[in-house]
């Protein structure tokens, strides 16, 4: 599904300047990595946000988020999705999106502890 161009330009102007993160389209979508894992993406009128369960369901409750699903209607992991029907509803997110930002920074920072690393783009696959 393809996503608003104006949400796409508010979202590189907050999103890009944070360490770490860049941006990909991939399947019709924007995403935005910190350090190569996913923490938020657009795509239609939706922005999606991965969370850990505690903020999931807060957000879900009390902050108009609904669970992001799949296309069998099956939920995606901690992923939630929040309506941007316009680029004037950015500001009103931006919280949950650091929030993904931050929980995904904690999962990268655990990753690098067990051993696991990922590989640079143009190297050979690591040995297992």
């Amino acid at each position: 599904m393809a996503y608003q161009p104006e949400i796409k330009e508010q979202m590189d102007m907050r999103l890009l300047p944070w360490l770490g993160v860049t941006s990909r389209e991939m399947f019709g979508s924007v995403c935005y990595l910190y350090q190569d894992l996913m923490f938020a993406f657009i795509s239609g009128e939706s922005l999606m946000t991965k969370l850990p369960s505690d903020q999931k369901k807060e957000a879900m409750e009390h902050h108009g988020a609904t669970e992001f699903l799949m296309s069998e209607g099956r939920p995606f992991g901690q992923w939630i999705q929040f309506p941007l029907a316009d680029p004037s509803r950015v500001d009103t997110v931006m919280s949950w999106v650091e929030k993904g930002y931050s929980y995904v920074k904690i999962l990268s920072s655990a990753k690098r502890k067990n051993g696991r690393r990922s590989r640079p783009k143009d190297k050979e696959p690591l040995p297992d």
